[in-house]
């Protein structure tokens, strides 16, 4: 792999431009620069477009990064970046700021919830330890109503979000087929695509140019045609079939950023035989389905709810908000001085909503051990594209650093966030030398695990997947106190502790990556302003 040269992201370092109003030569470097980048000279940069230009010169950032940049420089929502915009957002001389980042935190739905989880563990602390604070009976019963509340909020939060985020894809995925099969034609229009001429291996009689009495005459054609011989010429060529990774960069270069999901469920409607590729006429007929389709609302929310009726996730999220949910109806029912809403004596609220809480917290383990095999994945998916990069590779090897090393990821359609990246590069180059040996490369790429072995080695390295499963084990505490009433004061105490620990290691480990992923933005914003002229 030989080197290529490559614009390092500098240090957040504010520039001494503050740009209200571009002055005229700020105007003039900026516009100089969007020239070069603005591929179908519409005066404007779309996602795609930035993207492509901080890989070609070297500035290698995963596309969800340049997805967040672009969202807040596009300051008036149209989907591209004017000339000012563009140059607002690169000039900016404000840079990281302690205001930014509260700012985000303060928007941030998820920076919330954790909140939440640490103010509810210390409500429960604080209410196990009845007896050294003298608490009455009143108090205590504030005490843990204030605490299933502080779970329910976040609890409804997760709970709803599901069925939103799965409309919201379900949305965007109509939208960016319905773009790809635009974006299809108007190529083919563009291109000029036309059957081949009678007489060629591929002649297809009554599409092509013939010649009538010595004249050239133009038949009728088609924009299924057009789209037809574009997608056998253009997009195929002399290929046979298109694999996973030529689908990844046909998405990239049609649709701009898209999430695995969509890839996944468009490759798995093209992929008609199951063989893993796609040939010229499968993808074809799903380009003439897509452009006959017609998306509804009816037919969105079918797919909705059919997503969610085997959501395994959500249905752990159902048991999560039942707990205090009931616990918060009973409390509020005796405060009316009534018996409450519970009747049986046997199985008490208490009991039901350490139960719910007890399967609802098996989401959180679950959530992780599930981040944990898509880590594993990524890694097994890597490793088949070095593998095959190797063997058919004739470039002399040297020694490749993390942008090197992205660089040729993103080649190969693999785009991957930076703390994945970084975590990948430190599996990889065992000597922390900062760079990766053909030798380390081999290693890894030679590695071979089986996946339920070194994905349970990583749960046990892993402190969030800890501090999930010590909220479930403060749930099991919570429960059995509720049995063994000889250690229940102790059950509770140990319980309440469990709930506070798990909570502030989510928070803090939360909060460290939300810093990590603000500096790295801006280190990024910054080095787009070296590139101007």
């Amino acid at each position: 792999m030989s080197e290529t040269e490559e614009t390092p992201v500098p240090e957040v370092t504010p520039s001494e431009v503050t740009p209200s109003e571009l002055t005229v030569d700020q105007k003039n470097s900026i516009h100089k620069l969007l020239s070069v980048v603005d591929q179908d000279g519409d005066g404007s940069l779309d996602k795609y477009e930035l993207h492509s230009v901080l890989v070609a010169h070297g500035i290698l950032v995963p596309v969800d990064v340049v997805l967040s940049l672009f969202e807040k420089a596009d300051t008036n929502g149209d989907g591209s970046l004017s000339l000012e915009e563009f140059g607002k957002f690169v000039l900016a001389s404000d840079g990281f700021k302690k205001s930014d980042l509260v700012k985000s935190f303060f928007f941030d739905r998820d920076f919330w919830a954790k909140v939440f989880y640490v103010a509810a563990g210390i409500m429960l602390t604080v209410g196990a330890h009845w007896k050294e604070l003298s608490l009455s009976s009143n108090q205590i019963r504030d005490i843990f109503f204030s605490a299933a509340i502080m779970y329910l909020i976040p609890g409804l939060y997760y709970f709803t979000q599901t069925p939103v985020n799965t409309y919201k894809a379900e949305k965007s995925y109509e939208t960016n087929v319905k773009k790809l099969v635009s974006t299809l034609k108007k190529n083919a229009t563009d291109s000029q695509a036309l059957p081949r001429e009678e007489g060629s291996p591929d002649y297809e009689p009554g599409q092509n140019v013939t010649k009538v009495d010595d004249t050239e005459v133009t038949k009728s054609i088609s924009e299924e045609d057009h789209v037809n011989v574009y997608i056998r010429d253009v997009i195929f060529a002399d290929r046979k079939t298109l694999n996973k990774t030529d689908l990844s960069l046909l998405l990239l270069k049609s649709i701009g950023a898209y999430d695995s999901a969509m890839l996944l469920r468009i490759l798995a409607m093209l992929d008609e035989d199951g063989g893993g590729t796609i040939d010229v006429d499968e993808f074809q007929a799903f380009v003439k389905l897509m452009d006959e389709t017609t998306f509804t609302l009816k037919k969105r929310l079918i797919h909705v709810l059919k997503s969610l009726s085997t959501n395994f996730n959500w249905m752990l999220l159902i048991f999560f908000v039942m707990g205090p949910t009931v616990s918060i109806l009973n409390t509020l029912s005796k405060m009316g001085e009534s018996d409450g809403i519970w009747v049986n004596e046997n199985f008490t609220p208490a009991m039901f909503s350490s139960y719910s809480a007890n399967i609802g917290m098996i989401y959180f383990v679950n959530s992780r051990v599930q981040y944990l095999i898509d880590t594993y994945n990524m890694r097994e998916t890597v490793r088949s594209m070095l593998r095959g990069w190797l063997n058919k590779s004739e470039e002399d090897w040297t020694n490749c650093d993390k942008k090197s090393f992205n660089s040729l990821l993103e080649e190969n359609a693999i785009f991957l966030p930076k703390f994945q990246i970084d975590a990948l590069f430190r599996f990889i180059d065992k000597d922390g030398s900062d760079s990766i040996s053909k030798k380390e490369l081999e290693v890894f790429v030679n590695i071979k695990r089986k996946k339920f072995p070194t994905v349970f080695m990583s749960a046990m390295k892993d402190i969030i997947f800890w501090a999930n499963f010590v909220w479930l084990v403060g749930c099991g505490f919570y429960l059995a106190a509720e049995y063994i009433l000889d250690v229940q004061y102790a059950f509770y105490i140990v319980g309440g502790w469990c709930f506070l620990l798990g909570g502030i290691i989510v928070f803090i480990s939360y909060v460290q990556v939300q810093i990590e992923n603000l500096l790295y933005a801006e280190n990024v914003r910054h080095a787009i302003a070296t590139l101007l002229p």
